[in-house]
């Protein structure tokens, strides 16, 4: 039973530090969820583009690549290597070197 008591009242003493990690943490969850996501819907949009041969939508697609942040155009060449069989597939070692570039450099 003292330690149930112990346990209760370190649990309120450290309440602000819990909450303080707890949240962030659940925040990066959150996001990663999200983030995993929107690459599945992008995998889904590329194949579907791919599969239907729309040339006018790649063609649309290209003109506004140059519009793009460093990070969207590598994601965007990502998803359409992984779905045209033309395209090379990065490597884990190109999305590692360029990610830690990026760590190093601010994306525009």
């Amino acid at each position: 039973m003292q330690l149930i008591i112990d346990l209760i009242r370190w649990f309120f003493a450290n309440f602000g530090m819990i909450v303080g990690a707890v949240l962030p943490l659940l925040a990066v969850l959150k996001l990663t969820a999200w983030g995993r996501a929107n690459a599945e819907a992008l995998d889904t949009l590329t194949r579907v583009i791919e599969d239907l041969d729309a040339k006018d939508v790649k063609t649309a697609m290209a003109a506004k690549e140059s519009q793009l942040s460093d990070v969207a155009r590598d994601v965007l060449r990502d998803a359409v290597a992984t779905v045209d069989t033309k395209k090379r597939t990065p490597m884990g070692f190109d999305q590692i070197g360029r990610e830690l570039w990026r760590g190093i450099f601010p994306v525009k």
